[in-house]
């Protein structure tokens, strides 16, 4: 009896060791998995950026939207535990725009997608880099980003304004100065006239001198 105990005791207990070293490698793949689907996404951002860069009429929200998406795919990566992965997506961000982003900054020209790739540059990628970096870098990438496009929306409802306020001043000096143009022809065309009723009178009036002297 005792050896049935102990022989059901070593079962189990191989049995245990299968199933934790089955799990691990489960662990193992579905982990490699989600850093090789990262990986992919990343190369797509960077493909999206640099179509975006070498066109012939730069797309500003083509190029907003994709860093945008960097960002939300960090955080949600970070939200789901998944620091290191998160930390892999957004280094290869970085190698990218490390070196685009004076030409990404210049193409896109908003204070939005400034903020954005100032804040991907900062996402924590170093090994050292905690889940609580990540958290925190996100959070505060959000209240930036969020300024940032406030400042724009806020710079271009400005320029709207000004821009409507100097056609409309415009326009009213351009009628200003038709009706100055109008106002001045009018005055020449009666100075005209009452010049010419003044030479005829003139003339009439020597005229009727010389026949009054016989000439």
């Amino acid at each position: 009896m005792k050896k049935v105990v102990l022989f059901a005791c070593v079962a189990f207990a191989l049995a245990s060791c299968g199933n934790k070293a089955a799990n691990s490698e489960a662990e193992t793949q579905e982990d490699s998995v989600v850093v090789n689907l990262n990986i992919d996404n990343a190369e797509e951002i960077t493909s999206d950026l640099d179509e975006a860069l070498k066109a012939d009429t730069k797309d500003p929200a083509k190029i907003e939207a994709a860093l945008t998406k960097v960002k939300d795919e960090y955080a949600k990566l970070v939200e789901e535990g998944k620091v290191e992965e998160a930390k892999k997506y957004a280094l290869k961000i970085q190698e990218f725009i490390s070196t685009n982003s004076e030409s990404l900054k210049s193409a896109a020209n908003n204070a939005t997608v400034v903020s954005l790739i100032d804040g991907i540059k900062n996402l924590p990628t170093s090994a050292e880099a905690t889940a609580e970096d990540a958290v925190a870098a996100v959070k505060a990438d959000a209240k930036t980003v969020g300024d940032a496009a406030k400042n724009t929306a806020e710079a271009a409802a400005n320029n709207a304004a000004n821009n409507a306020k100097s056609a409309a001043e415009a326009k009213v000096n351009e009628s200003k100065a038709k009706a100055e143009t109008q106002v001045n022809d009018a005055a020449n065309k009666a100075a005209d006239k009452v010049n010419d009723a003044a030479n005829k009178a003139n003339s009439a009036i020597g005229n009727a001198a010389n026949k009054l002297l016989g000439k």
